[in-house]
């Protein structure tokens, strides 16, 4: 923490920003802390407990600032909306401050090495991925010696566009005019930083920049540390292996041939852990995702009435980026049906919550008469017609081919579908033998008639939410596709955040494999595609590119 805090200094973050906003964060998660105590018996780690008061501190911040600054309420000065999105927050802070010292029974005590690890490694990648861009007014990269020249620059890495228009345009937009805005669409981060920068000091694209800054350990954090919940609690793997899989779910990579290149591995790929590095909107998004999911497979696998603040996560996350809603909403409501002898108020308010989204998003979009991405038109191709930008068609691997000329040896190439099977295979390199072992389990339920069957599916419901997410967003990502010129990209970002939320159970299947050499193999593929994941980080951090 104290090398995150100098080298954010290093890079132009001020003090006042720094220590600001450091106290925000504190502020959304010991209010959400004191919001949720009717959860805290059923969540003895402590330090997941306020892992999970982060993310849903974060959610409320985000939520609430897009609330008040709208302009019937507060848009017209978004001072006084930060103001009043904090106000109740701090005072759950306070009252949680006052009942610091109340234990708590069955508290666990605090794996200390664990968060330290997970610690260093989010700030590592924080580092790496979020500290590098918009340091100085002019931009030199880090891959080039001008900057070693010259004393008064500190160099940029990690940069990407996609930065310039979430801050200096979306972030700014919504600053300067409220909302609701002329295109509506994910804006719950853009509140968070709005928020932030304002009650520390004077707004602007620089503050603003900052802001993220300092957030960005934190939220690198409450990703891997609630995925560490999940391989330890929910699958029961050993402290030190879950510490591990919570660390490599921020690394997590397909392969490509040649092994270890520095080189990307974001596109062309089913891309895991590297589409977090340069969209601060996807990493938000998972880390309240993946929040969420720890509770919810506490609720499947315990029988614990968490499902309804897990669906409300999960619901926040949406509002930052759709993508790891659109994966987890529909497998949350398969498994509420496979458990439905256990259906009670908890399991109701969370399938209300899941499905309040669509409709609350089109309601705002209705009464606003604002314009979204479904309102835009690209042109059919050999006619005069256009068709809205998120038309999806069935066109296997089309989204991907544009990016997969260039991915593998001419010797792969020239195999009929070699692409596309290389693409499949070094994706999921370390979880093919663990998969097949798997699927023995469901056919041997099959094979002992309709009651064991359906015992089996209510027992396992958790495992098979994560594997009925994985498959939906893998096969939306590789089945559909959108029109040509449109941005397929787009649908590609549930199969990602999939892929890193539901790595505990992969590996967890991994750790199941009875024949030790197999097992071995698997853990050294599993390993091979976290060196990868470190290679694409490092290929991102040098050259600013995606591919």
């Amino acid at each position: 923490m104290a090398l995150s805090a100098l080298l954010l200094l290093w890079v132009g973050v001020s003090a006042a920003m720094l220590a600001g906003s450091l106290l925000v964060q504190a502020v959304w998660t010991l209010g959400a802390a004191q919001l949720m105590g009717p959860v805290r018996r059923h969540i003895p780690d402590s330090v997941q407990y306020h892992v999970l008061a982060y993310a849903a501190g974060l959610s409320l911040t985000g939520i609430g600032g897009l609330v008040f600054m709208h302009r019937a309420l507060l848009g017209a000065t978004p001072a006084l909306a930060a103001l009043a999105t904090m106000t109740p927050l701090t005072g759950l802070a306070i009252w949680r401050l006052a009942r610091w010292g109340k234990a708590v029974a069955g508290s666990e005590p605090i794996r200390w090495p664990t968060v330290a690890a997970l610690l260093a490694v989010s700030g590592i990648v924080a580092a790496m991925t979020a500290y590098g861009f918009a340091n100085n007014d002019e931009s030199i990269r880090i891959n080039s010696t001008a900057w070693l020249e010259r004393s008064d620059i500190v160099p940029e890495w990690a940069y990407q566009s996609d930065r310039v228009v979430h801050f200096t345009r979306n972030t700014q937009t919504l600053y300067e005019e409220g909302l609701p805005p002329r295109r509506v669409n994910h804006r719950a981060f853009h509140s968070v930083i709005v928020v932030t920068t304002v009650l520390t000091g004077p707004m602007s694209a620089a503050a603003a920049f900052s802001a993220a800054k300092v957030l960005a350990i934190f939220v690198y954090f409450t990703l891997s540390y609630s995925l560490f919940g999940i391989a330890n609690r929910v699958f029961g793997m050993g402290v030190r292996t879950s510490t591990l899989i919570g660390a490599s779910t921020l690394i997590f990579s397909p392969l490509k041939l040649p092994l270890f290149a520095l080189s990307p591995t974001y596109r062309g790929f089913l891309s895991a852990s590297g589409t977090m590095y340069h969209s601060d909107t996807q990493l938000f998004s998972m880390a309240i995702a993946a929040a969420g999911l720890l509770a919810t497979l506490i609720a499947f696998r315990e029988k614990r009435p968490t499902l309804t603040l897990s669906a409300l996560l999960i619901g926040a996350s949406f509002f930052f980026k759709p993508p790891s809603y659109m994966a987890l909403a529909p497998a949350i409501l398969g498994a509420i049906l496979l458990q439905y002898r256990d259906f009670d108020r908890d399991r109701l308010l969370g399938a209300v919550s899941v499905l309040a989204i669509p409709w609350i998003w089109f309601t705002y979009l209705s009464l606003t008469a604002g314009s979204s991405p479904m309102d835009s038109l690209v042109p059919v191709a050999g006619t005069e017609a256009a068709t809205s930008n998120l038309t999806l068609q069935f066109r296997p691997f089309q989204g991907y081919q544009h990016w997969l000329t260039d991915r593998f040896p001419d010797w792969v190439n020239a195999i009929p579908g070699g692409q596309y099977a290389g693409m499949i295979v070094l994706s999921c390199a370390a979880f093919w033998a663990a998969w097949a072992r798997a699927a023995v389990h469901p056919l041997i339920a099959v094979r002992s008639g309709a009651p064991a069957l359906r015992d089996h599916l209510a027992a396992n419901a958790h495992i098979y939410l994560m594997v009925g997410a994985f498959v939906f967003a893998i096969l939306t990502s590789t089945m559909l596709a959108g029109p040509p010129s449109s941005m397929d990209i787009n649908w590609k970002w549930p199969a990602a955040a999939s892929f890193v939320l539901c790595l505990p159970a992969f590996a967890a299947a991994i750790a199941a494999i009875p024949n030790t050499v197999v097992r071995r193999v698997s853990w050294g593929l599993y390993a091979i595609q976290c060196l990868q994941g470190i290679g694409y980080l490092a290929y991102f951090f040098w050259t600013s590119r995606l591919s």
